[in-house]
């Protein structure tokens, strides 16, 4: 799990960085509804709205493109209004910096790996984890901490 949040915390993390330079939108039409996803000056921006104008112009696919960064940096400061939900005729939108998604998933990954720093290894002293194999004294050479002996 700790192995989870940590590739998670590291692709959030690229996104955030790689979004000061480039926009990064996918989006896919099905009817006359438009899906879209966009990574942008370190905010994630989730998007859906119809158009009742449209033919009903039907793409199954996912179009993908990455473009010269547009607007702000976002990365620390929420956008106006945040959490913004905007609620049109036909359009709905959420917007959040990448840094709240990265804080979520930062703290229980050190949480995890703090846990597993501080349990102690089998055949090793619990005080400063000096390897007692072979030990017969019933101490720990290394700092004096009483242990069973072996």
């Amino acid at each position: 799990m700790k192995w989870t949040g940590t590739i998670a915390c590291a692709l959030i993390a690229t996104a955030a960085l790689v979004s000061g330079w480039r926009h990064i939108r996918a989006y896919r039409v099905v009817g006359s509804t438009r899906y879209q996803l966009e990574v942008c000056a370190g905010a994630l921006d989730i998007v859906w709205w119809g158009d009742s104008e449209t033919d009903g112009h039907y793409n199954g696919d996912w179009d993908f493109f990455i473009e010269p960064r547009q607007g702000a940096w976002r990365l620390f400061v929420f956008p106006r209004g945040w959490p913004f939900a905007h609620e049109g005729e036909y359009q709905w939108t959420i917007s959040t910096p990448l840094s709240l998604p990265l804080l979520i998933a930062l703290l229980p990954t050190l949480w995890l790996w703090r846990l597993e720093r501080r349990q102690p290894r089998v055949g090793c002293c619990r005080k400063c984890n000096y390897d007692l194999t072979g030990n017969v004294f019933g101490r720990c050479p290394e700092c004096g901490e009483a242990t069973a002996p072996r």
